[in-house]
């Protein structure tokens, strides 16, 4: 078919903004354009996933899809060894919580938001 890797792209307010909150995941930097300055677009890896942050202003110039302010199309998850300490550490760092950490069907979840609203599923088996 042609097809060979997929990726989660998330429309963002700063590109580099993004990149702190999900190096904190272990999300490591593998592409951006430009190369120098703030980057309208970047992909970071972790594991098997490639994770793209395009900038709102760049969807817009280059006429991509109209995006409504609190538009939620996509979660990142991200598996983890402790969701309790994790979410207990994110929050002291000032991140914002969207659930309360739960058992469900087996596992350790909670939802925290990105900078920019975006839902970030963290899950321990």
């Amino acid at each position: 078919m042609g097809f060979h890797e997929a990726q989660v792209n998330l429309y963002v307010e700063q590109v580099s903004t993004s990149r702190a909150f999900y190096t904190r995941f272990g999300f490591v930097e593998s592409f951006r354009t430009p190369r120098e300055g703030e980057p309208e677009h970047l992909e970071m890896r972790l594991g098997g996933l490639i994770l793209g942050l395009t900038s709102r202003a760049a969807v817009r110039e280059n006429d991509g899809p109209t995006l409504g302010a609190h538009q939620r199309v996509a979660e990142v998850v991200v598996w983890c060894d402790d969701v309790d300490r994790l979410t207990d550490e994110a929050v002291t760092d000032g991140i914002r919580l969207a659930s309360d950490t739960r058992s469900h069907r087996g596992r350790r979840i909670a939802w925290l938001l990105d900078p920019d609203d975006n839902p970030v599923k963290l899950v321990q088996e």
